[in-house]
């Protein structure tokens, strides 16, 4: 079985995440469900220029972000780095983090969220191919 969703097309628009300014497309494209893996879910995320979300803590899952376009300034604890497209920014489990998008174009990210281990371990184990075998 393959699992097929369009990136371009139906964004949900979200306003003011985290305590933020302007708008945030976001898209959850799937989740850990489909595989056998500690990824809780992957997303995309578009946040036009001038548009931020706000300071907030990971206190559920890792999260790495993969930029396809655009520039935005992040925010991982007291730093603030400037990264765009080929970028990879990881916010670890209960790291502070923050968005703010810049430039002319809108920033655009993959975001791949991961459950840590202390989690992990208290989860049923979870074979989806196996499943869908036996089905």
């Amino acid at each position: 079985m393959a699992i097929i969703s369009d990136a371009h097309e139906g964004l949900a628009k979200l306003v003011g995440v985290h305590g933020g300014a302007g708008m945030m497309g976001w898209k959850r494209l799937g989740t850990g469900n489909m595989m056998a893996s500690a990824v809780d879910s992957y997303e995309i995320a578009e946040l036009p220029p001038g548009s931020r979300a706000g300071r907030h803590v990971h206190s559920r899952t890792e999260e790495l972000f993969y930029v396809l376009s655009g520039r935005a300034l992040i925010g991982l604890g007291e730093e603030r780095v400037e990264v765009g497209p080929g970028d990879a920014i990881l916010t670890g489990f209960r790291g502070i983090q923050s968005v703010d998008a810049i430039g002319e174009e809108p920033y655009r990210m993959l975001v791949i969220e991961a459950l840590p281990p202390e989690i992990v371990a208290g989860l049923p184990e979870h074979r989806p191919s196996e499943e869908a075998a036996a089905a």
